[in-house]
């Protein structure tokens, strides 16, 4: 989840597809040693990945929503440049 939203602010598209990768390398390292370990069942680990996807893209659908803009819509609001510059 953090590295959605650090990397899907970046100009850079590249910099964002390689933190994506790194983030995934890493939840499949983590899967493979507990799965190794034998601290989890190979479908407890199913279970918390798939949750995990299900939470990632709560927070994407609520990003997306926060973040869209339609085209011509008025920029309003105690933050937007466009109220402060009327000041």
């Amino acid at each position: 989840m953090g590295a959605y939203l650090i990397f899907s602010r970046r100009r850079n598209p590249r910099a964002a597809v390689f933190g994506f990768i790194g983030a995934g390398i890493g939840i499949v390292l983590a899967i493979t040693s507990r799965l190794y370990l034998g601290y989890h069942w190979p479908t407890d680990t199913l279970a918390s990945f798939s949750l995990s996807l299900l939470i990632l893209g709560g927070v994407i659908a609520l990003d997306t929503w926060r973040t869209a803009r339609i085209p011509g819509e008025p920029v309003t609001g105690e933050l937007s440049k466009e109220e402060s510059a009327r000041e």
